[in-house]
C-alpha cells in the first residue's frame, strides 16, 4: 500500500476514530485502526466489538492495499509532523513506514484478517432525520442514564420511532428526561431500540449542527451514517421500562422559573451540600421560592427568588445535581416547574414536547 493525503484531513478522521479505542484491551488488535486505501480515498476504521465507526477522507492512492497500526502511537505521529501532506507506505509484513526529510518513522502492524468487521448497512431499513434534531435530543436526555452496569435496560437512551414521530427517553429510575420531534419519516417505519451510553456519547461528540443523517438497523445492531462517517453500535438487548407509566398525571401547582436564575440559586446552595446531606429543599410560599442546604458537618446556605406564588405552601427535597444536569441542557428563558405534594415527583417542562421527571428526597 502506497498514498499521499493531506495531514490535515488525516488527523481529522483519526481524532473521530481513536475514541472508540480503549486504552486497556485483552484483544491487541482492537488498539488499532484499520487503514483501507483504494482509488481516490483512505478509510480508518476502529471497534471495541460493541461500537464501531470508519471515516473516509480523500488520497492520492498509488498502491491500494489494508493494514492495522496502533492507532494512538499513530495520530501522535501525524499531530507531530509538520506538513501539509503525509506519504504513508505499509508492505506485506504490514511495516508502516513515514519519511519527510529528516523524520523518518516505521510502525510494526498487525494483519486485516483478523480485524472485526463492520455490520453491513447496505439496502437496510433507515430513515433520515436532521442532525441538529436528533443531536438535540440526544442531549437533552443522555445524562439521565444509568451509569450502574447492574441496571443493564436503562444503561443506553430509549429511541422510539412510530410513523410521524420520534421519542427519546433516558432515565436511572431515580429522573427520567424525555422529548418527542414530529417529523416525516416512512409510512409505517416503527421500532423501539435501546443505544448504549458510549454510542450515544460519540454520536454527540461526531454529530453537526447542519446536514442530514441515515439511521439503519438490523436486528441487534444500529448504524448512523454522517456524511463519510459510518458509526454502528450493538443495541441493548432487555426490555425498556414503560416510560409512560413514571409520567405523572396533573399537577397541584405550575410555576414559571428563569432557568438562569434558578440554575444559578442551586449551583450556589449545592456547595453546601455534602455526601451524607445531598439534597436541597425547595419552599414554595406567597414569599416567593426559598432554596436551602443543611449539612450539619459543613454548615447553611439559603437562597431566594421572587416569584409570583399564589398555591398552597409547600417544602419539596431534591437531589440539586439531578435538577441543575436537566436545567444545563436546556436552552430556555424561562421553564415550568409542576409539582404536587412532598412525596410526588417533581416536573420540569419546557415550551416544546420537553418532559423531566424527578423523585423527591426525603427529610428529616
Amino acid at each position: 500500500m502506497k498514498l499521499k493525503c493531506e495531514r490535515e484531513s488525516l488527523q481529522s478522521i483519526l481524532h473521530r476514530v481513536q475514541g472508540i479505542v480503549s486504552s486497556r484491551t485483552a484483544i491487541p488488535i482492537l488498539a488499532n485502526v484499520m487503514l483501507e486505501a483504494r482509488e481516490g480515498e483512505i478509510s480508518l476504521t476502529t471497534t471495541d466489538l460493541d461500537v464501531g465507526i470508519r471515516c473516509t477522507c480523500g488520497a492520492e492512492v498509488e498502491e491500494a492495499g489494508a493494514t492495522t497500526i496502533p492507532v494512538r502511537r499513530f495520530s501522535g505521529i501525524v499531530k507531530e509532523l509538520n506538513l501539509p501532506e503525509i506519504t504513508i507506505k505499509v508492505s506485506e509484513e504490514n511495516v508502516l513506514e513515514i519519511r519527510h526529510g529528516r523524520s523518518y518513522f516505521k510502525m510494526l502492524g498487525l494483519s486485516v484478517d483478523d480485524f472485526p468487521k463492520l455490520p453491513d448497512f447496505s439496502g437496510k431499513e433507515s430513515f433520515d432525520v436532521e442532525q441538529g434534531v436528533f443531536k438535540d435530543m440526544l442531549r437533552k436526555t443522555s445524562y439521565a442514564v444509568s451509569q450502574d452496569e447492574t441496571r443493564y435496560a436503562l444503561s443506553g437512551v430509549l429511541l422510539e420511532i412510530k410513523e410521524d414521530m420520534i421519542v427519546v427517553v433516558g432515565t436511572d429510575g431515580r429522573r427520567l428526561a424525555l422529548i418527542e420531534k414530529q417529523g416525516e419519516f416512512a409510512r409505517e417505519f416503527k421500532k423501539n431500540v435501546i443505544i448504549p451510553g458510549k454510542a450515544v456519547n460519540e454520536l454527540l461528540r461526531i454529530m453537526g449542527d447542519e446536514g442530514t443523517m441515515s439511521i439503519s438497523f438490523l436486528p441487534n445492531q444500529a448504524g448512523f451514517r454522517i456524511g463519510a462517517t459510518l458509526l454502528t453500535t450493538r443495541l441493548i438487548d432487555a426490555h425498556f421500562p414503560n416510560y409512560t407509566q413514571v409520567v405523572p398525571g396533573e399537577a397541584k401547582e405550575k410555576v414559571v422559573l428563569n432557568r438562569e436564575e434558578f440554575l444559578s440559586a442551586l449551583r450556589r446552595a449545592a456547595l453546601l451540600t455534602s455526601e451524607r446531606s445531598n439534597s436541597v429543599k425547595m419552599q414554595f410560599s406567597k414569599r416567593g421560592l426559598e432554596i436551602t442546604a443543611v449539612s450539619p458537618e459543613i454548615g447553611e446556605a439559603k437562597e431566594e427568588i421572587d416569584l409570583a406564588y399564589e398555591g398552597t405552601e409547600m417544602s419539596i427535597a431534591f437531589n440539586p445535581y439531578y435538577i441543575m444536569e436537566c436545567l444545563r441542557n436546556l436552552d430556555d428563558e424561562d421553564i415550568i416547574f409542576e409539582f404536587t405534594d412532598p412525596a410526588s415527583p417533581g416536573v420540569i417542562k419546557n415550551e416544546q414536547s420537553f418532559l423531566y421527571v424527578i423523585m423527591p428526597m426525603r427529610v428529616t
